[in-house]
C-alpha cells in the first residue's frame, strides 16, 4: 500500500479530546482561578493520509458506523422470532435496552482512552469486541444470555461509533469536513433504512441468529484494513515528537488514565440510562426504584464535575476524562446539554 502523506494548508490549532496538544496552567486574580490553555508549538503541521490508505480508513469508518447502528433496527424486527425461540416474552425489551446501556455508558470513556492508547489500537479492540459478542449473541441459548451478551456487544459498538466519529475530523483538513460528514451521514441513514428490511428477511427466510452473525463477514475485513492502512501513531504520524515514541502499554501511559473520573462517569451514565429505560415499562415514573436511580446518577455527576475540576487545577500527568474546558465553552456545553 502507498504510505504517502501530504500536509494541509492549515492545521487544527486545538483538538477537542487531546490533552497532549495543550499545556494547562492556572493563574490567580482576585482569588479567582482561571485556566489558560496554550497550544503546543508545532515544528511541523499534521499530515493527512492520501491514496489507498486514506480510502481504506474511510471504508473502515463507514463500516464501523454502519454495523453498530444497524444493530438496533435489525434486532427490533426480529423480536417475535426470538421470543418464539425461547418461549419467553418477559424482558424482551432488554434485548435492545442492554445494547444501548453498554453503548451509551462507554461512548465518552472509549473516545478518551483512544487519546491515550491510540486510535488504531482502541478501534481495533472495539471492532474485535463487537465481532466476538455478535457471534456470542448468535449462539446464545437463552434470553438471559442474549441480554447479557448484547450489553458487551454494545460496548464494542460504542467504541466503533465514538472513535469513528473522531476520525472524521482527523482524516481530512477543516475545509473538507462538510463533505466527509455528509457522506457518513448517508451511511448512518442507510443502516437505519436497511435494518428493518434485513431483520425481517433474515428472520423469515433464514434464522433470527443471522441478525447477529451478519456482522462478522462485514466487520472482519474492516479490522484487517485498519491494521494494514492506519499508522500506529495516527494522527501524529510523521511528527518528530516524544509522543509518537511512547510505549502504548508502558507505565507512563497507564498513569495518564483518569481511573476515578472514568468510574464516576460510567456509573453516572449507567444509572441515568437504566432509570429512563425502566420508567414507564417495568416501573412507574414515581416508583422508588426509578427515583433512586436518577438521584444516584445526579449525585455521581456532581462528584464527577468536582473531581474533574480538581484534577484540572492540579499539576498531574492524569488526563481528565471530562475536560473542564468543555464546561467553560458555551458552544460545547450547549451541544452536550
Amino acid at each position: 500500500m502507498s504510505s504517502s502523506t501530504v500536509g494541509p494548508a492549515k492545521a487544527l490549532e486545538l483538538r477537542h479530546m487531546n490533552q497532549n496538544h495543550e499545556e494547562i496552567s492556572g493563574s490567580k486574580d482576585n482569588d479567582d482561578t482561571t485556566e489558560i490553555i496554550v497550544s503546543q508549538r508545532d515544528d511541523c503541521p499534521p499530515e493527512y493520509l492520501t491514496g489507498i490508505r486514506f480510502w481504506a480508513i474511510v471504508a473502515v469508518v463507514a463500516t464501523s458506523l454502519f454495523v453498530t447502528n444497524l444493530e438496533i433496527p435489525i434486532v427490533t424486527t426480529s423480536t417475535i422470532a426470538i421470543t418464539n425461540q425461547f418461549g419467553r416474552f418477559d424482558n424482551i425489551d432488554w434485548v435492545n435496552s442492554s445494547y444501548l446501556l453498554g453503548y451509551v455508558a462507554f461512548l465518552v470513556i472509549i473516545a478518551k482512552l483512544s487519546d491515550i492508547f491510540g486510535r488504531r489500537f482502541m478501534l481495533s479492540l472495539s471492532l474485535v469486541t463487537f465481532i466476538i459478542f455478535s457471534a456470542a449473541c448468535g449462539a446464545s441459548q437463552s434470553l438471559t444470555q442474549l441480554i447479557v451478551l448484547r450489553a458487551f456487544q454494545g460496548i464494542g459498538g460504542s467504541g466503533c461509533f465514538a472513535i469513528g466519529t473522531v476520525l472524521l475530523l482527523e482524516l481530512v483538513p477543516p475545509q473538507s469536513y462538510a463533505k466527509l460528514v455528509t457522506n457518513m451521514s448517508a451511511v448512518y441513514a442507510l443502516s437505519l433504512l436497511l435494518g428493518p428490511i434485513l431483520g425481517g428477511l433474515l428472520s423469515e427466510k433464514a434464522n433470527w441468529r443471522w441478525v447477529f452473525l451478519i456482522n462478522i463477514p462485514i466487520a472482519v475485513p474492516a479490522v484487517v484494513c485498519l491494521i494494514l492502512a492506519m499508522p500506529q501513531n495516527f494522527p501524529y504520524h510523521g511528527q518528530p515528537n516524544d509522543r509518537t515514541k511512547r510505549n502504548t502499554f508502558g507505565k507512563e501511559t497507564f498513569q495518564r488514565v483518569d481511573w476515578v473520573g472514568t468510574t464516576l462517569l460510567l456509573f453516572a451514565t449507567l444509572s441515568l440510562t437504566a432509570g429512563f429505560e425502566e420508567a414507564g415499562s417495568q416501573f412507574r415514573w414515581g416508583s422508588a426504584y426509578v427515583i433512586a436511580l436518577i438521584v444516584v446518577s445526579g449525585v455521581l455527576w456532581i462528584c464527577l464535575l468536582f473531581w474533574e475540576r480538581r484534577l484540572t487545577l492540579q499539576e498531574t500527568t492524569v488526563e481528565p476524562v471530562f475536560p473542564w474546558r468543555f464546561v467553560k465553552n458555551r458552544e460545547m456545553l450547549s451541544l452536550m446539554l
